[in-house]
């Protein structure tokens, strides 16, 4: 069905409204302290990000956090988050913590364009898919969470980045987007685990999906590097 012009403009009214919402919701309390909900998870992560500014990075993804006592160091993520807030902070001259939630907000919104991508190649109409990610982004929930000093709006990110590649290979049927899928799977995996595990089954799922609904062969090679994700 197509879509009207007056549609199409009410649904980027409605993104325009949707993401303001959120920006403004979440600069609420972003020079506060992380004395919050799950405060100690998020003093956790930036005092990671305080490690890696003072100390640097080290890749091998150790970082001077006191979770249980010495050797101060528990690989429980890949500190990419971290190290962009760490970063970020030093180029602006912000608290450890404000950089944190600026980064969290930041990756909020490319998980937006993420799920703006993923229902396009979904076949999802423009209007829908614009109304879709206005209504994530009035969610209390995420207004909320994503401004706290985690790793959760990271870690989605590269996830929905991961369905968004593989989505693109299953209908262009390009090498290049599966290669994609894999890396960002890898990077989200790193970040945080039990986000990336549960992406990685419904991107199975999709590809049997298409195998079952699309006559159009899918080299074998290439899909066993998917399954292998």
């Amino acid at each position: 069905m197509k879509e009207d012009s007056i549609t199409k403009i009410l649904s980027v009214g409605l993104v325009i409204i949707g993401v303001g919402f959120f920006l403004w919701s979440s600069s609420v309390g972003i020079n506060s302290t992380v004395g919050e909900p799950h405060g100690f998870r998020q003093a956790q992560t930036a005092w990671g990000i305080k490690s890696i500014r003072e100390e640097g990075m080290d890749w091998s993804g150790k970082t001077n956090v006191p979770v249980l006592g010495k050797p101060w160091s528990i690989p429980l993520e890949y500190p990419i988050y971290q190290w962009i807030s760490a970063k970020w902070a030093s180029l602006n001259n912000i608290t450890d913590v404000k950089a944190g939630r600026e980064i969290s907000i930041a990756f909020f919104l490319v998980c937006l364009l993420n799920i703006f991508w993923i229902l396009k190649e979904r076949k999802i109409n423009t209007s829908v898919a614009l109304s879709t990610i206005s209504l994530v982004a009035v969610s209390p929930f995420y207004c909320f969470w994503s401004r706290a000093v985690l790793i959760e709006s990271c870690a989605l990110a590269t996830s929905l980045a991961s369905v968004a590649f593989m989505l693109r290979w299953i209908n262009k049927k390009k090498k290049v987007w599966l290669i994609g899928a894999i890396i960002f799977n890898i990077i989200a995996g790193a970040i945080k685990i039990t986000t990336a595990a549960p992406v990685c089954l419904l991107e199975g799922l999709l590809i049997i999906e298409k195998l079952k609904t699309d006559k159009a062969k899918i080299s074998k090679k290439w899909l066993c590097w998917a399954c292998i994700i």
